[in-house]
């Protein structure tokens, strides 16, 4: 795995009780990403979703 090419994945967790936190990180895989993000944001058991963004494409993330 030491060549695993690196992708850039967005991270969105919402615990119920909590506000979302969004988090982009690059990693080798979406599992790898939420890993990191969950350490980052200490939100271990709240609902997640981790979408990949492809080459060249960009992720919009509004707030109300």
């Amino acid at each position: 795995m030491a060549n695993e090419a690196k992708r850039l994945f967005c991270i969105r967790i919402h615990p119920d009780d909590a506000p979302h936190s969004i988090v982009g990180v690059v990693a080798g895989s979406a599992d790898e990403a939420e890993r990191l993000a969950r350490g980052k944001t200490g939100l271990s058991a709240a609902p997640a979703s981790v979408t990949e963004i492809p080459d060249g494409e960009v992720m919009l993330v509004t707030f109300r």
